[in-house]
């Protein structure tokens, strides 16, 4: 259902309008009549509470029992799904002239007139508009419900954003096969958009032909004309039912490849070649592949500048300068006979260091003991961050348990332990 404003007089004089007045009254009151309803009629008002306009698409009983029974079942459709990309039903009526249902008023026009507008879209807006319809079309899909008219005309633009409307060719998956086909009601839909199996009058049509019509739609989006054309209606049924799509990249070139893939696999000929659903098809346009490189890259700046022959990095230069007053004390406790292992890992286990071997109280009692100059500690503590331990051992004989031991925390670790040291020739453990 497309509508939009006209100069033309498009009111017919058939009683219709004054009948719709009379039953809408007092909560609408009818403005004019535009132009897009088909076979039914299409009206603005205006509502009193709350306040806006509307539309009113509204069907005489006179067109048939065939086309009442649509009408009544594209109301009672649309009104089960609630979905942001679905055209909403506001409320629905019958007189014994009329049926009619009423729903928002949309400024921003149709699909159909963008399209006249601009010929064709920019990538990226056509694929944003094919993953909005296709959103509306995976929840009327879930909900057991077959569009069946998949078009530009039937899509409205509400601040650029698509909302499916129009589900008078709409059908249920319970009744396709008992109520639907070419034999009885004819094949419904617009030739331009129609899937093969739609064209053929299939009457089990299901959520791939919907699929194949959205296809159809985007191919449009992107080349500004659907893939077939024809001198008249039967032409292009053929077409879709025989004729290969023509290479949408032969007709815009700078369509991603994979989204060129994407809708050519939504417009196979054979439905078990298509996506299973719309959902499907959804997913496979989400990819980052199919959609179009928009971004801009951030300017890049000044290279940085490369250190001179010889020169050392800032960090470096820091940390020897921090471990200088470490390095000359631990230099003293080595004169004396002390050892120093550095251990580097990048492993939990050997972040702890070694227990040492504890002498027993005895032999650390008659052992005097050397006082650790306070320099070790603080040169420790101010050690920069990438060292996360040391361990300082004076000699055995000296010291036996003395540690110096100073931790900071880092993201890199470096343990500096002492293995434990040998035991001297004559040595003995008290109990």
């Amino acid at each position: 259902m497309t509508y939009h404003e006209t100069t033309a007089d498009v009111t017919r004089h058939d009683g219709l309008r004054e009948a719709l007045q009379a039953a809408l009254a007092p909560a609408l009151r009818l403005e004019r009549e535009i132009a897009g309803g088909g076979t039914s009629r299409l009206f603005v008002a205006t509502q009193g509470f709350p306040t806006r306009r509307v539309v009113v698409k509204a069907l005489s009983r006179g067109a048939g029992d065939e086309v009442v029974r649509r009408f009544r079942r594209e109301v009672a459709l649309t009104a089960a799904l609630h979905h942001p990309r679905i055209l909403p039903v506001l409320g629905a009526g019958e007189t014994a002239q009329l049926l009619y249902y009423v729903t928002p008023f949309i400024e921003g026009g149709s699909l159909a007139d963008r399209l006249r507008q601009a010929g064709r879209l920019p990538v990226a807006e056509a694929v944003r508009l094919l993953r909005e319809l296709d959103e509306a079309l995976a929840h009327a899909h879930a909900h057991g419900v077959v569009h069946g008219d998949v078009k530009p005309d039937n899509v409205l633009l509400q601040e650029g954003h698509a909302l499916l409307a129009d589900f008078g060719g709409a059908r249920l998956h319970a009744e396709r096969r008992a109520t639907w086909g070419a034999a009885r009601a004819g094949v419904v839909g617009t030739p331009l958009y129609m899937s093969p199996e739609q064209a053929a009058g299939d009457p089990t049509l299901d959520a791939r032909s919907d699929v194949y019509s959205l296809a159809v739609v985007g191919y449009e989006l992107l080349t500004g004309r659907p893939p077939f054309r024809g001198a008249n209606p039967r032409a292009v049924l053929l077409a879709h039912l025989g004729q290969p799509v023509p290479s949408l990249r032969a007709r815009r070139p700078d369509v991603p490849p994979a989204l060129a893939a994407v809708l050519e696999r939504a417009l196979a000929k054979d439905p078990a070649h298509r996506f299973a659903s719309a959902a499907a098809f959804l997913a496979a346009l989400g990819g980052g592949a199919t959609r179009a490189r928009t971004t801009r890259r951030p300017p890049m700046g000044p290279p940085a500048p490369r250190p001179r022959a010889g020169s050392r990095p800032v960090w470096r230069v820091a940390a020897m300068a921090a471990l200088a007053p470490a390095i000359a004390t631990l230099g003293g406790l080595l004169a004396s006979g002390g050892t120093l292992a550095l251990l580097l890992s990048a492993t939990p286990a050997a972040i702890a260091p070694s227990t040492p071997a504890v002498p027993s109280a005895a032999t650390a009692a008659a052992t005097p003991q050397r006082a650790v100059p306070p320099a070790a500690a603080r040169s420790a503590a101010d050690a920069p961050q990438h060292l996360a331990a040391i361990v300082v051992r004076p000699p055995w004989d000296a010291v036996p348990v003395a540690h110096v031991r100073a931790t900071v925390r880092a993201s890199t670790t470096c343990t500096a332990s002492l293995p434990a040291p040998r035991r001297r020739a004559g040595a003995r453990n008290s109990a």
